[in-house]
């Protein structure tokens, strides 16, 4: 595993997950049942599930994807487009939650988009999940995540597919 000095604590600790996994399921067989595989549970933003230890593996918002299929790159989708929207960094922080501030800011997990010059700083899947339901709110617009939970005695479904869509919801 080689890691570049641009990884964050969260990219170094999801590459240690991922090349774990790969050789847990190296290492021993993991038998999925049948019925399993062919079934993926599906969740709105009314019960949202325990994501923690959940890969992201597609994602949607206001009918873009993000540039990578990440949790923070669809974080970073959702605040774009709120800001897009309101166009002020103070507005931004209240509807969303998130922490960000104007201008260039890249220590403490902070990304910088120069478009709309400002910063935002990375967050775990949960969080993710839970700003960009407010934006999505914010904007009465759909979002979307199918991801997997890891194997991980932490996860809440270990192995398993899910999806979680936030349907659009016409602003009053």
């Amino acid at each position: 595993m080689i890691t570049s000095f641009n990884d964050t604590p969260e990219t170094v600790i999801n590459k240690l997950l991922e090349h774990y996994e790969k050789r847990k399921v190296k290492d021993t067989e993991v038998v999925v049942p049948e019925t399993a595989s062919h079934k993926i549970q599906s969740y709105t933003s009314e019960i949202i599930p325990n994501l923690r230890f959940a890969k992201l593996l597609d994602a949607g918002f206001d009918d873009t994807r993000p540039d990578k299929i990440k949790w923070n790159e669809m974080l970073k989708l959702a605040l774009t487009k709120v800001m897009e929207s309101c166009n002020d960094i103070y507005e931004l922080r209240r509807i969303s939650g998130a922490k960000v501030v104007t201008g260039r800011k890249e220590n403490a997990g902070y990304k910088f988009i120069e478009i709309h010059d400002f910063s935002y700083q990375g967050v775990n899947s949960i969080n993710a999940a839970a700003i960009v339901l407010r934006c999505a709110n914010f904007l009465g617009c759909e979002a979307y995540f199918e991801f997997e939970w890891r194997y991980n005695d932490g996860a809440y479904k270990p192995g398993e597919r899910a999806l979680l869509k936030i349907p659009s919801v016409k602003a009053k």
